[in-house]
């Protein structure tokens, strides 16, 4: 049996030994041990030698915030900066740590099952096949992301849209059909990224979809009874989503067994409806679907919730996937058309992974290594610093705007989202015009690059440097970033 041994300081042994506690792991031990010294960052390399009898134990592991080298020392390795965190890693592969970096910076904290999740799928059984993407029953969830108005966007911006939503988890890419759409311009929008990923076409337009069917479209999204009998056998080999009828639910069947007929692979799609416009009765078909046939992939709309709700998306995202994992759906059509559904594709590709391991495992999405809390915290993990007898409380001065006060200059800050990148541009006292912009992606380097530059006054440093990491703030967070005025409200 491997021995770990955790080492620390009088101030973090208490944390540490609880999150020591809570650690499992097949044929691991662990043991904290608390050196006579305060904190943790202050153990050398010579504590270890000293103290420590290194033989005893298989790895020793130190703070993540000691600056010191351990490479001397055999299998010792560096631990999280912060104490809380070594519940979040996988000591099974604890040689991937290092002597000399935290453990942040050589893995990604918060260690997610992916061996499980690969085993899992060792024996798919998928209905139909779209490129080299299986779907159907013990298959990965496969993520579509639409792009609203494609048709409409230049072919450089939906390049770059596209590659971005792959990048971001998606495996499928929609190409959203504006309603003044000509045949022509499908065959453009398809032609310029068909080479990047999969592609399906929204649109219920006939002529439409003979033109995606003759550029070799990877998926029709969707048909209803009306288009099927229409296009008929130009409808043999191509995979495509059949629509359901809210007041009909087995007319869904019917429709599929007529496209199975015309030599098509169905995918089904009873239809998700928004929220307080019958979602509970929408979410009904899905399990009635379900129960009469286990074979017929499923997709699931959940853009239809994202949308239509004024919350953040990551919730909905989470919630929406879990009901999706446990109604075996099988495919997930999102968009990030407005701000506030930005970033979906990568939520629900975290939210999918979550809602799999919490299948695999028997329990619910939580404690799995991956999460979508944003603007929380699932506990805090705050160390306190120690009290001075000096106290010096202090209250809310009248506000100026030191922006302007010592009129060397004034700076207007903004935001730039489609680079995600952050602008301070500097106005002259005297002139009152802008005179040079400073562009970049991180707060820091831009309150250095002012202060080796101007030398501003502590009063406007101050100032700047807040405003700055506040922009940087709201391009994390996807919320608005007016100067002057918080971010939350």
């Amino acid at each position: 049996m491997d021995k770990i041994l955790f080492v620390t300081g009088k101030k973090a042994f208490e944390v540490l030994s609880q999150q020591t506690n809570k650690l499992e792991a097949d044929n691991i031990e662990f043991e904290v041990q608390k050196l006579p010294i305060d904190v943790a960052a202050f153990t050398t390399p010579n504590h270890i030698k000293r103290i420590i009898d290194q033989n005893r134990y298989s790895w020793i592991v130190v703070s993540g915030l000691s600056p010191h080298d351990y490479s001397e020392l055999q299998n010792v390795v560096k631990g999280p900066k912060n104490a809380y965190d070594i519940t979040e890693i996988n000591y099974k592969q604890i040689s991937k740590l290092s002597p000399k970096k935290p453990a942040d910076e050589v893995i990604e904290i918060g260690y997610i099952d992916q061996e499980t999740i690969n085993q899992f799928f060792q024996n798919p059984k998928p209905q139909l096949q779209i490129r080299d993407l299986q779907i159907g029953k013990n298959t990965k969830t496969k993520i579509i992301t639409e792009i609203v108005d494609a048709t409409n966007k230049k072919p450089s911006e939906l390049r770059k849209k596209a590659k971005q939503h792959i990048e971001n988890g998606a495996d499928i890419i929609d190409i959203g059909v504006h309603h003044n759409a000509k045949p022509q311009d499908i065959k453009k929008t398809i032609n310029t990224i068909q080479d990047i990923a999969p592609v399906s076409l929204d649109t219920m337009n006939p002529e439409h979809i003979e033109t995606g069917i003759e550029q070799d479209i990877d998926l029709i999204l969707s048909v209803n009874e009306k288009l099927i009998n229409k296009l008929g056998n130009k409808l043999k080999n191509q995979n495509l989503v059949v629509l359901g009828d809210p007041n009909n639910p087995e007319k869904i069947h019917q429709n599929i067994k007529k496209t199975k007929n015309l030599g098509a692979n169905p995918i089904a799609d009873p239809i998700l409806s928004p929220p307080l416009q019958g979602l509970t009765n929408s979410l009904k078909r899905y399990i009635q679907f379900r129960e009469k046939d286990q074979k017929t992939p499923l997709l699931m709309g959940i853009g239809n919730i994202t949308e239509l709700i004024d919350t953040d998306s990551h919730s909905i995202n989470a919630l929406m996937a879990s009901i999706a994992i446990e109604l075996d759906v099988n495919l997930l059509l999102t968009t990030e058309e407005s701000p506030k559904t930005q970033g979906s594709t990568s939520e629900l590709k975290t939210a999918t992974t979550m809602s799999i391991l919490a299948k695999i495992r028997g329990t619910t999405p939580k404690n799995l290594g991956a999460h979508l809390i944003k603007h929380k915290e699932k506990t805090y993990k705050e160390f306190k610093p120690p009290k001075a007898k000096k106290i010096i409380k202090t209250t809310q001065n009248k506000k100026t705007n030191k922006n302007i006060e010592n009129c060397k200059g004034c700076y207007q800050i903004g935001v730039n989202r489609k680079n995600n990148t952050i602008y301070a541009t500097y106005y002259n006292c005297k002139t009152k015009k802008p005179t040079k912009t400073l562009i970049g992606k991180n707060s820091d380097t831009i309150i250095n690059k002012i202060i080796e530059t101007q030398n501003p006054t502590k009063h406007h440093t101050a100032y700047l440097s807040k405003e700055l990491h506040k922009a940087e703030t709201a391009l994390k967070t996807n919320k608005n970033y007016i100067q002057d005025t918080p971010l939350y409200k």
